[in-house]
C-alpha cells in the first residue's frame, strides 16, 4: 500500500513538473517578445517620428496585458490581444510603406 502511495505521488509530481515546465517555456517566450518590443519602442523614440512610436507604445501595452490574460489562463482573451497586437503590426508596416514612399517622392522632386 505505501508502494502504491509512494508511485502514485511520483506520478503527480512528474504531471506536475511537466504542467510547469510547459508554462515556464510560454513564460519564456513572451519574456523574449516583451524584450523585443521594449527594444524596438527604444528605437523608435529616437526616430522622432512620435506616430510610428505611439503604434510601438500601443503594441507594447497590449502585448502586456497579453502576459497578464496568459498569466491568469483567460486564453481567449489572450487570443484577441495577440490579434490586436498583430493588428497594429501592420499599421506599422503601413505606416513605414508610406513613410518610405514619401520619402523617395520627396528625394525625386529635389
Amino acid at each position: 500500500m505505501i508502494y502504491a502511495i509512494f508511485i502514485l505521488c511520483l506520478i503527480l509530481f512528474a504531471i506536475a513538473m511537466y504542467a510547469l515546465r510547459k508554462l515556464s517555456k510560454q513564460y519564456k517566450t513572451l519574456q523574449e517578445i516583451y524584450y523585443l518590443q521594449k527594444l524596438m519602442l527604444s528605437h523608435s523614440q529616437f526616430t522622432n517620428d512620435a506616430n510610428e512610436m505611439i503604434l510601438w507604445k500601443i503594441r507594447y501595452d497590449i502585448w502586456c496585458w497579453n502576459e497578464n490574460l496568459v498569466k491568469a489562463e483567460n486564453y481567449e482573451m489572450a487570443q484577441q490581444a495577440k490579434v490586436a497586437a498583430n493588428i497594429i503590426a501592420d499599421m506599422i508596416t503601413f505606416y513605414r510603406n508610406n513613410l518610405k514612399a514619401d520619402n523617395n517622392d520627396t528625394y525625386i522632386k529635389k
